[in-house]
């Protein structure tokens, strides 16, 4: 498989990826979270292009559960997805779809999730085109392979935004599903410079371009300007997943009671939060929409990454981090290799006892407002300018030169 060469990068693109048919698997529900995939493809859409979503197929690469307490969250969790499960893909936006199979957790049993895959896109209809598919792989799911065969796509795009092999609780199949992606795949972009750094070694036609921001509306956000409240805020919003440091959490909380620690977003199931639960000045708001989120952001006196180090966070670039940002907060950080490149003005700490100096630091420094000026530089419609540039040069490739 050769990769085609691209020189330079315009500031503007005149003429960006249109009118072609884009099909993404998405690891996520569509309404969860906001993720990387979801700003990319209601932009290729708005750019004319007609766009199915297949949600949540990290659903199929799941064990299946055994544990009690596990069990009943993720029955709770299944009633959730399947009141939400519609045998034809839904609209979501302006030529935007997405189609939600009813893939229960299946383990090693994944392959079984290719009939009930191909039963949902034959229920979604032919494509718009008589053209193939872009087939666009937002997670390494291990049904991807035979997808490609069947659909057999003008193009295959995977969009790697973790690194997989790096997390031990990853299934096998991830991650064998991953090597035959980035061996098969005419375009690769990944999310942080050490993913980029790795697959690059690999493939010529991998990419490095970071997560952007929706940087006007999160611009919007107007931030205390006289000081911080009583008591101080101290704020988190994303995801509430393992990797997050509750430990390292509890100590902060436990050693300042005067501070108000809110955490906003969806809470997954291996995450430890039970310790957080209990403690009075920790409040856990569970998730909200997007689009409020500046307006959250202007509430508190200061933001963080309370993330643990390991190796999988060792390629981790937080999709909040510009978010925070381009809202004007202070920022403070465990010492996250792919977040240094933006201290100053992000505060790193590099244990508990730092972090809680860097957010005594923060709530009585002045507001500075270096953090919007670096998050401009990665406004969302830089980041896709890049991207459609790529798709354009790949596109107008001659075939055998992918």
């Amino acid at each position: 498989m050769r990769c085609f060469a691209t020189d330079g990068i315009p500031n503007r693109v005149d003429g960006p990826m249109t009118d072609q048919d884009v099909i993404c698997l998405a690891p996520t529900e569509w309404s969860g979270a906001w993720q990387r995939y979801q700003e990319i493809m209601v932009r290729l859409a708005n750019a004319g292009n007609s766009v199915l979503v297949i949600e949540n197929l990290y659903r199929i690469s799941q064990p299946v559960p055994t544990a009690v307490p596990v069990v009943g969250r993720l029955v709770r969790k299944a009633w959730q997805v399947l009141r939400q499960v519609r045998l034809r893909p839904h609209l979501v936006g302006s030529r935007l779809r997405v189609l939600s199979p009813p893939i229960p957790p299946l383990g090693a049993l994944a392959v079984l999730a290719w009939p009930i895959l191909r039963a949902g896109l034959g229920a979604a209809g032919s494509p718009r085109s008589s053209r193939p598919p872009v087939l666009w792989a937002a997670f390494p799911a291990p049904i991807t392979r035979r997808l490609v065969e069947a659909l057999q796509p003008r193009l295959v795009v995977y969009d790697c935004a973790s690194a997989f092999r790096k997390d031990p609780a990853i299934d096998p199949l991830v991650v064998a599903a991953e090597d035959w992606l980035l061996t098969r795949a005419d375009l690769i972009f990944t999310d942080s410079r050490r993913l980029w750094e790795e697959h690059s070694r690999m493939r010529n036609c991998c990419y490095w371009v970071p997560t952007g921001v929706a940087y006007e509306q999160f611009a919007s956000a107007n931030p205390r300007v006289s000081g911080p409240a009583h008591p101080p805020v101290i704020g988190y919003v994303g995801t509430l997943h393992r990797w997050l440091d509750s430990q390292l959490v509890a100590e902060v909380a436990e050693r300042h009671p005067e501070w108000r620690f809110v955490f906003v977003g969806p809470r997954r199931a291996r995450a430890d939060l039970g310790r957080l639960e209990h403690l009075p000045n920790i409040q856990l708001l569970g998730p909200r929409p997007h689009d409020t989120l500046p307006a959250l952001l202007a509430q508190f006196d200061v933001t963080w990454i309370p993330y643990q180090l390991a190796e999988f966070t060792e390629y981790v670039l937080p999709t909040k981090l510009l978010e925070y940002l381009a809202a004007g907060c202070p920022v403070v950080s465990t010492d996250l290799p792919e977040v240094r490149a933006y201290a100053p003005p992000v505060r790193i700490g590099k244990s508990a006892r730092g972090i809680e100096d860097q957010i005594a630091a923060a709530l009585h420094a002045p507001p500075d407002e270096r953090g919007r000026e670096l998050a401009k530089r990665y406004d969302w419609q830089i980041q896709m300018n890049q991207i459609q540039h790529y798709l354009d040069a790949a596109l107008s490739a001659p075939s055998d030169l992918r």
